[in-house]
């Protein structure tokens, strides 16, 4: 194994997963655990668990737990008078709100319903 190929081997196995929790350890923009946010669905949680990857929280709406890929599903932080808002009357935006609205009534929503009162 050349130097090249051990270097290479450790950047990849070692530094990237540091360089990732450094990150996380020292943003500012991070959910963290007690913060609030809306995952993939919009449904407005609270952080259980967090780290660097994924993130677990407890629903406002229905008090289920919920998994967020940090990467993939682009989770939002809000503050916790957005989340009870969200929780109570849906989407802030009213766009969004329709756009949902639709999902659900498609057959890509798999029957689920909107949460909040009309």
């Amino acid at each position: 194994m050349t130097l090249k190929m051990y270097w290479q081997q450790f950047k990849y196995r070692y530094l990237d997963p540091l360089i990732d929790y450094w990150y996380w350890y020292t943003s500012k923009d991070v959910i963290r655990v007690g913060d609030y946010y809306t995952d993939c669905g919009y449904i407005p949680r609270i952080a259980i668990k967090a780290d660097p990857y994924e993130l677990t929280g407890r629903s406002l709406v229905d008090d289920s737990i919920g998994h967020c890929d940090v990467h993939h599903c682009g989770p939002d932080k809000v503050t916790k008078e957005e989340a009870e808002a969200i929780a109570k009357t849906g989407p802030l935006d009213p766009e969004h709100k329709q756009r949902l609205k639709e999902f659900y009534a498609s057959e890509w929503g798999n029957g689920r319903t909107i949460w909040w009162k009309e």
